[in-house]
């Protein structure tokens, strides 16, 4: 692609939309329209429905042919020319890349240059080390190259940028140390490699495309996207690992789950993702890893210290947008775990948040959390025969007194009786780890609930889930039991039988054992007359139950 070309690619960028309009007098009528025409995207709808607003709105309307199109052609391009992380990394090391990173940020901020010459820059740097073997990353050399990526980066985007002579700006950024013309010689050096390809689509062209529907929500939401994809610069592996519109995708679905945008901004997201390929499941496919990876590489940027990698340019970053004019989105805190479908579960996530926090913060006055085997050991031998047969059933749950438990739990079950209390998929996994009116009734286990958690966030929603049957009448759950003991992972009863009464399970055979691990992992069910186990008979007969086991245990010791 040529300087003309890529000039033209450059003109047919999404403009950015400052005003919240509405789309939903644009629909057309899609059997109207002749068989060989395919109905036009939700895209190309909104830029039809400025038509006619103002001026400036009008000359946006004009792009809604030419925008299905165009975001193919930039994917198509980004592609061919994204940069090799692993050639990047022999091209040029990684201190030489942080110095040259927080040299730039730091001189376009001065300068007052827009975020888009800041991309192109890197991302021009960034192609030519690594198509270029280890080339001299020291000294006046290395000097030139750089001032001469960011003339061609001034020279192919905006002329907002262009405010000053490029002789002027060369000799007020190489400080009347750098000529020029050798500037210019190093352009020349630089381009013959790349092919003369330059203006080539960046991270940044995408979140503009992708963000032109997404004008409803937080206005904190596009800048924070922004400080996510220069954040994602310091790692070449992760800003070059996905295509740049997946990348601008995960960083914008990102910031919508921290600012708790609608589901109808996801789905936007959506709709205009998919129209940068044929295959659009493949590419959709890959935004919830890229974006729980961006999350991650967040994370680790707030916990690096000054001796970490590249501290000086994330630094660097982050008092850029620490500042009003970006609404301080760098000073905004993570969550505590990434959105796992789109649109988010809402309800399930803040659950995942609320038991990830009361696993990464521990009381100062409880100290750490006692482990299952001290939890044994502590507890009586009857209450303790009963957390092992529950960790039989799938879920270690210890008994304990209500006046007894931690702090951390009665904060966490606080935390959640919100998402219980809207949620009826939160309400059956808490019911699972001894969830009843609000509150624990034994002490769970935090991590096997965040796994059940997770798992619930990736599995797709049902309609009409718990809701009714197939015969149209309403499904109640079965009556829980009277007993005082602890609740159940799994139910203890079996579901009625269309045709009548569920049968008592017969008592299993108890069969002989050396050891008492095995006499453990044999130890039978006894029937109910109501055809429930064991575990379900009343609290006299469930502590016989035990003293008799514990009889037998110690009499095979």
């Amino acid at each position: 692609m040529t300087i003309a070309m890529a000039t033209e690619l450059g003109a047919m960028q999404l403009p950015t939309l400052l005003t919240a309009r509405s789309c939903k007098g644009a629909q057309k009528d899609a059997a109207a329209l002749p068989p060989s025409f395919s109905p036009p995207s939700a895209l190309s709808q909104f830029f039809a429905s400025l038509e006619g607003l103002t001026m400036e709105a009008s000359a946006d309307a004009s792009l809604r042919d030419l925008v299905d199109d165009n975001l193919g052609a930039l994917h198509e391009t980004s592609q061919v020319y994204l940069p090799c992380a692993t050639m990047l990394s022999e091209g040029v090391t990684k201190k030489d890349r942080y110095e040259m990173l927080l040299w730039i940020v730091h001189t376009f901020e001065v300068m007052k240059f827009s975020d888009a010459a800041f991309f192109d820059t890197v991302l021009l740097l960034d192609r030519y080390y690594s198509t270029t073997p280890q080339p001299d990353v020291s000294g006046p050399e290395a000097q030139q190259r750089l001032l001469a990526a960011v003339c061609i980066a001034l020279k192919v985007g905006s002329r907002a940028d262009l405010q000053i002579p490029l002789p002027k700006l060369v000799a007020y950024l190489g400080r009347d140390k750098v000529s020029f013309k050798r500037v210019i010689d190093a352009e020349l050096a630089m381009l013959q490699p790349l092919r003369f390809c330059v203006g080539t689509p960046t991270s940044l062209e995408f979140l503009d495309s992708l963000s032109t529907r997404i004008v409803d929500c937080d206005r904190r939401c596009r800048t924070l996207a922004d400080f996510l994809l220069q954040v994602t610069i310091s790692d070449p592996n992760l800003h070059y690992r996905y295509p740049h519109a997946v990348l601008a995708a995960s960083a914008l679905a990102l910031s919508l789950f921290v600012t708790q945008a609608p589901p109808e901004a996801y789905i936007a997201l959506v709709e205009d993702l998919s129209l940068v390929s044929d295959d659009a499941k493949a590419i959709i496919s890959q935004v919830v890893p890229c974006c729980a990876e961006v999350h991650q590489h967040w994370v680790k940027s707030l916990a690096g210290g000054d001796s970490s990698p590249g501290h000086g340019y994330l630094q660097q970053v982050r008092a850029k947008f620490s500042r009003p004019t970006h609404y301080a989105v760098s000073l905004m805190p993570p969550p505590a775990s990434p959105p796992l479908c789109l649109p988010p579960r809402r309800d399930v996530h803040e659950a995942l948040s609320a038991v990830q926090e009361s696993l990464d913060v521990q009381d100062k006055s409880e100290g750490p959390q006692r482990s299952l085997d001290g939890a044994f050991r502590e507890a009586r031998f009857e209450d303790s025969m009963d957390a092992l047969l529950q960790r039989m059933g799938g879920h270690r749950i210890i008994t304990m007194d209500s006046s007894s438990m931690p702090k951390w739990c009665s904060e966490l079950a606080a935390k959640l009786q919100g998402p219980a209390d809207s949620s009826m998929k939160v309400r059956r996994i808490l019911a699972m780890h001894s969830w009843d009116a609000g509150a624990f009734r034994h002490l769970p286990d935090r991590r096997q609930l965040l796994r059940d958690l997770t798992r619930a966030a990736r599995m797709p929603s049902t309609p009409g889930c718990g809701s009714s049957s197939s015969g149209g009448e309403s499904t109640k759950a079965p009556p829980r039991s009277s007993h005082s003991g602890p609740s159940l992972s799994r139910s203890s009863t079996r579901p009625p039988s269309p045709t009548g009464p569920a049968t008592p399970r017969a008592p299993r055979a108890r069969r002989p054992s050396t050891s008492i691990g095995a006499s453990v992992s044999k130890v039978p069910r006894v029937a109910s007359s109501s055809g429930c186990s064991g575990f379900g008979v009343s609290g006299a007969t469930r502590s016989t139950n035990f003293r008799r086991r514990a009889r037998s245990w110690c009499s095979l010791r």
